[in-house]
């Protein structure tokens, strides 16, 4: 699988999901490219602004209760059951909003007898492989018993985490059919009073075991609620985290190139040296000690220029190699360290010519940068019995440099108010359009994603997809311009 997608304010991400092969190894090549106008790219350090997380999938297997006799049993099992349930949850949203997308008349009952049945469905799962996980055992140890609660307290945050996004997905389908129909309300009212009830439950379970839950809107304790989720999140995907070790191909060969330019220089210097001076050295042509020196200094700078040369030349030649990584499964995960996979990554930038928007029937042309990021490499090789079936790479690139050199994020345009009779200004977004492009070859076939990446000064908003009914998006978040940015006056 391919996402693409936009994680914050601040960076483009872009997430791959790969199987596993059983034997063997799998080909892989991935390439994403961003086009940034000329007068908008800054040159800076590429590699400094990529931020790559590789993991094994979370497992999807329902593991018995009797085998769950360790902590890396009890994690695992409780991974499985989220991960299940975050399938059912995207395949429910999907579904609904497929089916409200289809035509303009949409039996609301229908859908909504459907949302409740998928999200009862899901939230009996998830509360299922709470209880039986969190379930404590007689005469178990005090770190089973303990990890034991962690784990229902994490399958909590899933239940709620899934009546967030159910609502999520009802707020924007309701934003996207406005005006709303009268034939939309009542079943509207009666999803959300069922989100309201299956929330209110869950707080309830949590108070009766102690977890924190948010009371109210302090800022306070809603950060230690968000922090205490994350804090827990990646307690339990810690033993699917891969090792990553990367070496840049220029470093190791940053002495070889140096001792390779210091002898060509050298071989070129030395003879002509040689030749101009004669036989006898410079005394024998008589030469004074200012011509002497002025020649040795003339010889050193022509060296030392020739050096350098060869050296930028070759590391130039290097630096196209990029840098070569490997992800393994961490010793402690699995009693020995595995490899995973092995990849060469490298980043490419070029000027580019695009067809003017406005007149494209005329031959004039906008200068465009186009970054390039590519990973060559195959996947698999050294697993024994792998725990999980896919390994999923995530990365994250930042594109602050870029923002200095946009305009204000808003514009006045100067309106009529409803009278007709008065001028009022009201605020527009002033979006920048920057095409992107991400693909992806599995070793079988070959996925695209493409789009437009839609930024202003204040950050990234969000990308517009050329293919929006069938490019996947990287959660369920609809990314928008922040609050108070538009408005009139």
């Amino acid at each position: 699988m391919l996402h693409l997608g936009v994680h914050d304010a601040s960076r483009i991400a872009w997430m791959v999901e790969l199987p596993l092969p059983e034997k063997g190894v799998r080909k892989m090549d991935l390439s994403v490219s961003l086009e940034i106008p000329a007068h908008v790219f800054t040159d800076h350090d590429p590699w400094s602004r990529l931020q790559l997380l590789a993991r094994l999938g979370s497992p999807d297997e329902e593991v018995k209760p009797e085998l769950l006799e360790s902590t890396d049993a009890i994690r695992r099992a409780a991974l499985a059951a989220a991960h299940r349930a975050k399938v059912r949850r995207r395949e429910l949203l999907r579904s609904a909003v497929n089916r409200a997308r289809a035509t303009a008349e949409v039996d609301w009952e229908e859908l909504e007898r459907d949302f409740e049945r998928l999200l009862e469905e899901a939230l009996a799962e998830l509360r299922r492989a709470r209880d039986w996980i969190g379930k404590p055992r007689a005469e178990e140890s005090f770190a089973l018993a303990r990890e034991r609660k962690l784990a229902a307290e994490f399958l909590s945050n899933q239940v709620i985490e899934l009546v967030s996004r159910v609502q999520r997905a009802v707020d924007h389908l309701v934003a996207a059919r406005r005006p709303v129909e009268e034939s939309m309300k009542a079943p509207l009212r009666a999803l959300q009073r069922k989100l309201v009830r299956e929330l209110a439950a869950e707080y309830a379970y949590r108070k009766e075991q102690g977890f924190p839950s948010p009371s109210s809107a302090d800022p306070v304790e809603l950060d230690r609620y968000v922090s205490r989720v994350s804090s827990l999140k990646k307690h339990f995907q810690e033993i699917l985290f891969l090792q990553i070790d990367s070496e840049h191909v220029d470093k190791r060969l940053r002495y070889f190139v140096s001792t390779m330019a210091a002898i060509l220089a050298a071989l070129v210097v030395i003879p002509l040296t040689a030749i101009a001076t004669g036989s006898h050295g410079l005394g024998g042509l008589g030469f004074g000690l200012s011509t002497s020196l002025l020649i040795a200094v003339l010889a050193y700078g022509v060296r030392e220029r020739i050096k350098e040369g060869v050296r930028g030349w070759l590391t130039s030649r290097a630096a196209k190699v990029g840098r070569r990584t490997t992800l393994s499964i961490p010793p402690r995960a699995s009693g020995e360290g595995q490899r995973v996979a092995r990849v060469r990554e490298t980043f490419s930038t070029r000027r580019i010519k695009q067809t003017d928007p406005v007149h494209p029937d005329l031959p004039s042309s906008l200068p465009m940068t186009c970054l390039r990021y590519q990973m060559t490499g195959v996947v698999g090789g050294e697993l024994r019995e792998p725990s999980s079936h896919r390994v999923k790479l995530v990365f994250r690139y930042d594109l602050t440099p870029i923002f200095s050199r946009l305009h204000d994020p808003v514009e006045e345009v100067p309106i009529l108010d409803e009278s007709g009779e008065r001028l009022a200004f009201a605020e527009a977004p002033r979006l920048y359009r920057f095409p992107v492009e991400a693909r992806l070859f599995d070793g079988e076939k070959t996925q695209a994603i493409s789009g437009k990446l839609l930024v202003h000064k204040g950050g990234l908003v969000r990308i517009e997809s050329n293919e929006p009914e069938t490019v996947p998006l990287l959660d369920e978040r609809v990314a928008s311009l922040p609050a108070g940015m538009m408005g009139r006056r």
